[in-house]
């Protein structure tokens, strides 16, 4: 299975966001580079530019304070991303071919998403959305990657491109099949409690 890898990290780095005109910047200055990932996240915000450019205000002032744990973050998905390929080839004789993975800085969809680039399979690695959840350790990075990987293995295994499947989540039950099945395959591909529940029994125990 290749990687085909885009990293838009640096990109957003060597913007200068002041206040007034933070949202303007990354649209036009950052996504209208990437002009497949500001669509998508525009029909993810129900096709209402307006709501993304609400999200991206609030997210992007965060974001902007936060940059250290941003980058935490996006140095640790590098070495991440071989360790999950590496056991999802070993754990499953049938994957896709290429997938995309595409690391950004956006307007709150997700922090991971499994969904299409170019028509191709691929994970989308929302920084802002992980720091704001705190995932930025090894261990949370590698967890997501695997996450989103196993949900990408779901959809070819059925034969189904990302648009199809999601049609499908959109049913309560097969979303909550599609999600437990998508944690055993993270648990096994990581060999560790999924990573939210392991957090939610945590706060159990204190």
């Amino acid at each position: 299975m290749n990687i085909l890898l885009i990293d838009t990290y640096p990109h957003f780095k060597k913007i200068s966001f002041s206040s007034n005109d933070i949202v303007q910047k990354l649209i036009n200055e950052y996504m209208k580079n990437y002009p497949q990932l500001l669509e998508l996240q525009i029909q993810c915000h129900n096709n209402d530019i307006s709501i993304l450019k609400a999200m991206a205000s609030k997210l992007l002032k965060h974001s902007i304070r936060r940059e250290e744990e941003i980058t935490k973050a996006w140095r640790n998905i590098y070495p991440a991303i071989p360790v999950v390929i590496e056991r999802a080839q070993k754990m499953f004789t049938n994957l896709p071919n290429k997938i995309y993975i595409v690391i950004y800085v956006g307007s709150g969809y997700g922090a991971g998403w499994a969904t299409e680039y170019n028509g191709v399979y691929a994970i989308l690695l929302g920084l802002e959305m992980i720091v704001y959840h705190n995932w930025t350790s090894p261990e949370d990075i590698e967890g997501l990657i695997a996450h989103e990987l196993c949900h990408i293995i779901h959809m070819y295994l059925r034969n189904m491109n990302a648009r199809e499947f999601e049609k499908l989540e959109e049913q309560p039950w097969f979303l909550l099949y599609s999600e437990g099945f998508t944690m055993k395959c993270e648990h096994i591909l990581t060999n560790r409690m999924w990573r939210i529940a392991d957090k939610m029994t945590e706060l159990i125990i204190m």
